[in-house]
């Protein structure tokens, strides 16, 4: 829901700026707001990879891929898992717009300022964002291994702790692997 009331307002705020649209005009303003609200997707980062693994699970399931087929017309999970990540992928291409925006923008236009003071907070953005995109695949590749350890094992997730990588453990007992 934050998502989308960031994204409407900025539309709103956009298009009542281009039906009076004139040389004097700015846009940077705007994404320099947006790019702060933007943060707010930090919520949706963190329950992405969570929520990415049950739709996968959930599409096993033949009853909820049909209704997804009705729903999407579509029966490629590929296609269907894409649209979740459609508003992370929405960060990267403001920047773009934003780079190619100031590359066409002269720099005593009122505007200049703004864009790139909105691409630079749109690039601390976007770095803090795929930060918080590793710490939480990070926990969750975490909690996988935690349900696979068996025996009387304590919590292995932990503040610092780093998912590495996983592999089978062989044990060696008189010069033979078990």
């Amino acid at each position: 829901e934050i998502i989308y009331t960031v994204n409407k307002d900025f539309l709103e705020e956009l298009t009542r700026r281009w039906m009076v649209w004139s040389y004097n005009s700015t846009i940077g303003d705007l994404f320099l707001k947006m790019s702060m609200a933007l943060r707010s997707y930090t919520i949706y980062i963190d329950y992405y990879p969570d929520v990415e693994s049950q739709l996968n699970e959930s599409l096993k399931n033949e009853k909820f891929f049909h209704l997804v087929k009705n729903v999407f017309g579509d029966t490629d999970k590929v296609i269907i898992t894409g649209y979740l990540i459609t508003p992370i992928q929405r960060i990267p291409r403001y920047q773009l717009l934003l780079e190619q925006l100031l590359k066409k923008t002269w720099q005593d236009h009122r505007d200049y300022e703004y864009i790139v003071l909105a691409l630079n907070k749109m690039r601390e953005t976007a770095s803090h964002l795929n930060q918080r995109s590793q710490e939480a695949e990070n926990v969750s590749n975490l909690v996988k291994v935690q349900r696979k350890l068996v025996g009387k094992l304590k919590d292995i997730i932990v503040f610092q702790r780093l998912y590495v990588r996983e592999s089978i453990l062989k044990q060696l007992v008189k010069n033979k692997y078990l």
